[in-house]
C-alpha cells in the first residue's frame, strides 16, 4: 500500500505527459496501458503454461515477498490496476497455492492495493462517472458469485489456464486499443 500511495503521489506526476519514440508521439495514458498490457502478457504466458507452482513458501525470503509486494505496489500505483493479476500467479507460483485459494487471498490485497489510488485520484479532483461505477459494481459483485459457483466445478489446473487466457485476451485488447 506505501508502494502504491508514494508511486501516485510522487512518481507519476514528474513523468512527462508525452512521450516520443522514433517518430511516434504517444501520451502518457497510452504508454502505462501499454505496460499494464505486457506485464498481463509475462502473467497470463505463466498462467497458461506453467504447470506446478513451488510448494512452500518458506523456500523463499522475506526479502524477496518485500521485493514482491513493492514490485506489485509499483505497478499497481503506475497503472491504478489493483494486480489481481499479478497477485493471483504470484501466490500461486511462490506459494503451490490452488487457483481458488489465490482469488480469496487476493480480494483482500487487492482491494488494499486499489485504496490508495483511488484515494489520491479523489484528493485531486479526478471525476468519477458515477451511473457507470454502480453498474460495474453491482455486475462485478453478481459475476463474482457467478464465478464461485461455476469454479467448483472446474479442474485448478484448467481454471488456471482459463484465467490466464482471459488475462491475455484482455491484453490483446488493449495493445489494440492504444495502437
Amino acid at each position: 500500500m506505501l508502494t502504491t500511495l508514494a508511486t501516485r503521489s510522487y512518481f507519476i506526476p514528474i513523468l512527462p505527459t508525452m512521450f516520443t519514440i522514433g517518430e511516434v508521439n504517444l501520451n502518457r495514458e497510452s504508454c502505462t496501458m501499454m505496460v499494464l498490457a505486457l506485464l498481463m502478457l509475462i502473467a497470463a504466458w505463466r498462467m497458461i503454461f506453467q504447470r506446478e507452482g513451488i510448494s512452500n513458501v518458506s523456500s523463499f525470503s522475506i526479502y524477496y515477498l518485500i521485493a514482491s509486494g513493492i514490485g506489485i505496489g509499483l505497478i499497481t500505483g503506475f497503472t491504478g490496476i489493483g494486480g489481481g493479476f499479478l497477485i493471483v500467479p504470484l501466490m500461486i507460483f511462490i506459494s503451490g497455492m490452488s487457483m481458488q485459494e489465490a482469488t480469496y487471498a487476493s480480494m483482500i490485497l487487492i482491494a488494499l492495493n486499489t485504496l490508495p489510488s483511488f484515494a489520491i485520484d479523489l484528493l485531486s479532483g479526478k471525476s468519477i462517472h458515477y451511473p457507470l461505477f454502480v453498474t460495474l459494481a453491482l455486475f462485478s459483485i453478481l459475476g463474482s458469485f457467478g464465478g464461485i459457483f461455476i469454479a467448483r466445478f472446474i479442474q485448478q489446473q484448467r481454471l488456471k489456464q482459463l484465467f490466464g487466457m482471459m488475462i491475455a485476451f484482455l491484453a490483446f485488447y488493449i495493445f489494440i486499443n492504444e495502437l
